[in-house]
């Protein structure tokens, strides 16, 4: 599966992302693995889709950006 999300940061923005395994990679951010949120922790997952298809998620990520 492929997961589109959005997380609400520390700093009260929205960060719109894709990956493969959702629960993973919020514990990455949680962590600060993730360059780009390291410094807004703790993040709270605000909004999730799950998607079969690679594709139709980074289709949805676009549109979550550019919208």
């Amino acid at each position: 599966m492929y997961y589109i999300y959005v997380l609400f940061l520390n700093n009260k923005k929205f960060y719109k992302v894709y990956s493969e395994d959702l629960n993973r990679r919020i514990k990455k951010h949680n962590n600060g693995f993730v360059e780009s949120t390291k410094d807004n922790r703790p993040v709270e997952l605000a909004y999730y889709e799950a998607y079969h298809n690679k594709k139709d998620t980074m289709d949805r990520e676009k549109y979550f950006k550019t919208g």
